[in-house]
């Protein structure tokens, strides 16, 4: 009897490890495409290969495979020339419809995700080319595809297809792309589907001109830094985003240097930010370029992830409260800017 309820219970435990099978059948549209497909996870920060088909003269040889969650991935060849997306991995047979590269975004059918997304991926299909014909405005084919989405999205706020519709729903703007991620469960507003697309995007408003300053603390050699050493503080705050490696960002510090001069003695505070850097990297070119204003190393990506910057030098001017004043100043903006501050001449 032991011996019986301990092998019930590993063969729940072992079909339950993979979750669910699924087939994929059919034919790529490509009858001189002889080789490897493969399925590439597209729900996680690093996409990963989670198997493969073979293809012979464009036919797909139907093979069950297994999935431990549903997923949204890319159907590629080894060289991308062949891709398909979205592919909604979810239990079912799976057919892919022959189609020409330009349709291939709704390429598959027989499961419940993949159909409802082909259905809305042909309807929105056919807006574009009402558009293209100049049938209809483009005010108008926006606010059709928006009447499409929304009732999609919130029927699906707890899964993949309500994920990825809201994530593609960028051309309506940023405001109304968060309302659409606001529309999903906080599970699915999680998903890296929809961060990839949407997370910069609220980084750059909640950082933005006018916003309050988003602190953060970063680790080196035992001592702790933050923002808030420097910004909020009472007086106005230039913040530099470089790194030693980056000749933009050496090229803009005899600018740096020049505005610490003139106004550090007037309420300006200069300070570095070293991203993506070694620290002793770092400190040999502070050494080099005879940086005389203060700095916070070893940030890493913790201080651009936080301001949405991906391209350096980026540099900031924070108010005496701590609100972003000005982001993006580069050259001789930086001195106009900080005259017009401190009332040396034309304001900003």
């Amino acid at each position: 009897m032991k011996k019986t309820l301990l092998f019930l219970l590993f063969a729940l435990l072992t079909s339950g490890a993979w979750g669910f099978t699924y087939r994929i059948e059919g034919n790529v549209g490509t009858p001189d495409f002889t080789g490897w497909l493969y399925i590439q996870d597209q729900t996680d920060k690093e996409p990963r290969t989670l198997d493969s088909l073979w293809v012979e003269a464009g036919e797909i040889r139907p093979c069950e495979l297994k999935a431990r969650k549903p997923l949204v991935a890319l159907l590629h060849s080894r060289d991308i020339s062949i891709q398909f997306h979205p592919l909604f991995i979810e239990e079912g047979t799976i057919h892919m419809v022959e189609a020409p590269m330009t349709q291939r975004r709704g390429a598959f059918r027989g499961t419940p995700l993949n159909d409802e997304w082909r259905q809305f991926a042909h309807r929105a299909d056919s807006l574009g080319r009402l558009f293209d014909e100049g049938r209809i405005t483009k005010s108008e084919a926006f606010r059709c595809l928006d009447s499409l989405a929304e009732p999609l999205v919130r029927e699906h706020r707890d899964d993949l297809l309500g994920a990825y519709v809201a994530s593609t729903m960028e051309e309506l703007g940023t405001d109304r792309l968060v309302q659409y991620v606001e529309m999903l469960s906080s599970r699915m507003q999680s998903n890296h589907i929809v961060y990839e697309t949407v997370g910069p995007r609220l980084v750059a408003r909640r950082t933005a001109e006018g916003q309050p300053f988003v602190d953060f603390e970063v680790e080196h050699e035992g001592c702790k830094y933050r923002l808030s050493d420097y910004v909020g503080r009472g007086q106005y705050v230039l913040v530099d985003f470089w790194a030693s490696w980056c000749g933009p960002c050496r090229e803009e510090i005899p600018n740096l240097i020049q505005a610490w001069e003139r106004y550090h003695d007037r309420g300006l505070t200069v300070l570095g930010i070293a991203a993506w850097d070694k620290p002793e990297n770092t400190l040999k070119a502070i050494a080099d370029l005879h940086i005389p204003y203060p700095q916070i190393l070893n940030t890493q990506k913790v201080a651009t992830d936080l301001y949405g910057v991906t391209g350096i030098p980026h540099i900031i001017l924070f108010s005496p409260d701590g609100t972003v004043l000005r982001r993006g100043l580069r050259g001789s903006e930086i001195l106009k800017t900080l005259a017009g501050v401190f009332g040396d001449g034309a304001e900003i």
